[in-house]
């Protein structure tokens, strides 16, 4: 079973959607948004508007987790009522756990039984990051990427033949001052307009989507676009572009949460932090920069149970730093987690606190997503709201305003109500406060969106008029920064980094983009750059290469190194597992990070 929301959508997709439409859902954090995927993918199957899905994610995290715990585990006897839906839905579609596949930069599910990667789409159904699949869709294919020719076309035709799910769509707003934030703005309306001209379903869902980005959909899809949002009364019907759902069941478990929302300074995290855990509650803190994230930690680590989550752990600790997660979420003890916005979106941890600096509307409402989310009436969920040096002063001006008016705020619903006698405002009014303060001045990246057409919409280009124009003109960043894999101490070498196995040699590697290679080599700590290999025997092959003095990392000189190493494992005859950046042992900090 499905909510209510959610199987008004599917009716939607059954009765009187068009495949050139942009179908976007907007409903709130743990609504159950990921798991109706199949279920509209069925609808779509159904009235023949696609073969195939690709379920669209922004973070390799989300992507791993969703697989494991929604696809692969679907099929096992013993899931759950939400699971079964799911499996259903799959099966009635022909769709078996060998049809479902994954599709990320960085292989962290080495380890996982039954799990299949496709990078080349060559499944049913495929669970993959943003940045894959754009590349796969500008006729980049990822496992052509660093080649000279681009075999696009069997890729191309797979996504021509699937509907397109971008599950937390709103993650491509976090920044909205990033240099990224235009190209990936610029991604977005292309993808839009390559699936209306090529009838390509694409469903569109988030929780914070809001009216700026509303818009933004409506205007790349020259209104065909078709919007079910969840409201306080039933609105619109089947030839309707808006439909508002009421969800009873789902309004009365969320009004049932006492809510109390406090502004802190940024001098109160770690004391509030800490007294809240000694009084037995889960705290979710949740800074912008790991140096935040790392500095808040090491404040509360002596004091209280304390565990740190951010991008640049090695896989190993952040696997670790998770299990810890759940070892004491199952005890039931006070406990702090200290995180980046990695946790924002597709965790599925419930806190009974949490703090996060008042710099973006849509993260915030996200985080706060991780409060009360498994529990119904009687939670009492504690949100602070951290007045910090990059504040959003729109934001925090507008809560002042309410809290200090006796008003309150619904975290969990989007829409306003009178409850107690006072006023309750809908968490859609955050999103509409921030877009109106710090979205209006972004907008698509022309020289980006200029070249993702010619890619997109071009007849046959030549791998070489491809190669010159992402590799030379745009540096291989399609949409942002390109991932680099950086392993923690030389694996080749005795006693260093254990590489007794693959699994030992994963653990200690990590992906991030190209501009923390660039500092740590500024600091002296990049040793070299290694690829590794295993055999038919499952025997470990290295093949390194020592840096010179002056070291500046490049995405060209990446793709050098790893194609040469690559080569020297093959001749080998062993299959490369992963290839990176050395980084020395001692620049990193076991369950920290380089602290950079």
């Amino acid at each position: 079973m499905i909510r209510r929301l959610l199987e008004e959508a599917a009716e939607l997709v059954r009765r009187s959607y068009e495949p050139s439409q942009v179908l976007l859902i907007e409903a709130p954090t743990g609504y159950g948004k990921s798991t109706s995927v199949p279920v509209l993918a069925e609808g779509l199957y159904e009235n023949e508007y696609a073969f195939n899905f690709i379920h669209v994610l922004p973070l390799r995290a989300i992507v791993s987790d969703l697989y494991r715990k929604m696809y692969l585990r679907s099929f096992d006897g013993g899931a759950g009522k939400p699971l079964l839906r799911v499996r259903e839905a799959l099966e009635r579609m022909g769709i078996g756990k060998d049809d479902v596949a994954y599709q990320m930069g960085m292989d962290a599910l080495l380890k996982e039984v039954g799990g299949r990667k496709s990078p080349s789409f060559d499944a049913r159904a495929v669970v993959s990051t943003l940045d894959s699949f754009a590349y796969n869709l500008l006729r980049v294919p990822v496992s052509d990427s660093f080649r000279a020719t681009k075999r696009y076309a069997i890729v191309r035709a797979r996504i021509f033949t699937s509907a397109v799910f971008f599950d937390e769509a709103h993650m491509i707003l976090r920044y909205p001052d990033d240099e990224d934030a235009g190209r990936e703005l610029a991604f977005m309306k292309a993808l839009t307009e390559y699936a209306r001209a090529a009838r390509v379903p694409l469903i569109v869902s988030s929780a914070t989507i809001g009216s700026w980005f509303e818009g933004k959909v409506r205007e790349w899809s020259q209104e065909h676009v078709r919007i079910v949002k969840l409201g306080p009364r039933d609105e619109g019907g089947p030839g309707r572009t808006a439909i508002q759902v009421r969800d009873p069941d789902y309004e009365e478990e969320a009004k049932a949460i006492e809510w109390v929302t406090r502004l802190v300074s940024e001098g109160e995290v770690v004391l509030k932090a800490r007294c809240l855990a000694e009084c037995g509650l889960r705290v979710l803190v949740v800074r912008d920069r790991v140096s935040e994230a790392v500095s808040t930690y090491e404040g509360l680590r002596d004091h209280v149970p304390c565990v740190l989550l951010h991008g640049q752990l090695t896989i190993g600790d952040r696997g670790a730093a998770m299990e810890r997660v759940d070892q004491l979420t199952s005890k039931g003890e006070g406990f702090v987690l200290v995180a980046t916005p990695v946790v924002e979106a597709g965790v599925n941890w419930d806190f009974d606190a949490a703090f996060r600096d008042a710099s973006n509307a849509f993260s915030l409402v996200q985080v706060v997503g991780r409060v009360c989310r498994a529990r119904g009436g009687g939670c009492k969920g504690l949100v602070h709201v951290i007045k910090s040096e990059g504040a959003s002063q729109r934001l925090v001006g507008w809560l002042e305003k309410v809290l200090n008016g006796g008003s309150a705020v619904d975290w969990r619903l989007p829409f306003d109500y009178e409850a107690g006698g006072r006023r309750v405002f809908g968490y859609h009014h955050l999103i509409e406060e921030y877009s109106s303060a710090h979205l209006g001045n972004l907008r698509e990246d022309r020289r980006a969106y200029d070249r993702y057409r010619l890619l997109s919409f071009s007849a046959m280009p030549p791998s070489s008029y491809i190669t010159d124009l992402v590799g030379g003109l745009m540096n291989y960043e399609l949409l942002r920064k390109p991932l680099v894999h950086i392993i923690v101490g030389d694996p080749a070498r005795d006693g260093v980094g254990g590489g007794s196995s693959a699994d030992d040699v994963v653990n200690r590697s990590l992906s991030y983009d190209l501009s923390l290679v660039e500092k740590l080599a500024d600091l002296g700590v990049v040793e070299g750059f290694t690829a590794v290999g295993v055999d038919d025997d499952g025997q470990l092959h290295y093949s390194f290469e020592r840096e010179k003095q002056k070291f500046t990392p490049s995405i060209r000189e990446y793709a050098y190194l790893y194609r040469k190493h690559a080569s020297q494992l093959a001749k080998e005859g062993a299959y490369p597992i992963l290839a990176g950046y050395v980084v020395k042992e001692e620049a990193y900090r076991s369950g920290v990070g380089f602290g950079v």
